[in-house]
């Protein structure tokens, strides 16, 4: 009896840890910048009374990944969460940014409030490669710096 093919699994996207996130980060940068090419930063915060909701901002994240295309990448840094968006220049990461920035507040506002009594706001900020910065680190911190202090 001749063996039934194996079916390949589906590559799962997933939301990466910061350290995991920064490498990826940092190849993205050093590939973009050996073949001239482009790519963009955001950051979405969750801004809440009462601080940061880990079990939201992991909804979230998860929500990205099944937004963006199978080749960005999506992890939490911090207290936020954090998109690479690949060959992406910074006028065509605007457009995605805002879209984005409309379907979160949707999904949101559609999760049950968990004892939350005020509604979650999200802040993005978003940087480009190499119009803001042509390093990792001061991608990453130009974005931070874009969005406001945690309380």
């Amino acid at each position: 009896m001749a063996e039934q093919p194996r079916e390949i699994p589906r590559e799962v996207p997933i939301v990466l840890d910061e350290p995991d996130f920064r490498r990826m980060l940092d190849r993205e940068v050093q590939r973009a910048t050996r073949y001239q090419d482009f790519l963009s930063l955001f950051l979405v915060r969750l801004v809440q009374s009462g601080g940061s909701d880990a079990t939201l901002r992991a909804d979230v994240a998860s929500k990205l990944v099944e937004l963006l295309r199978a080749s960005d990448l999506v992890g939490v840094v911090g207290e936020d969460v954090a998109v690479i968006l690949v060959h992406t220049p910074d006028t065509d990461a605007i457009g995605i940014t805002e879209r984005m920035q409309r379907a979160l507040e949707e999904f949101v506002v559609s999760l049950p409030r968990g004892g939350r009594s005020d509604p979650v706001k999200l802040q993005l900020a978003l940087v480009a490669f190499p119009g803001d910065a042509t390093s990792d680190e001061a991608l990453l911190a130009r974005a931070q710096a874009r969005l406001p202090k945690l309380s």
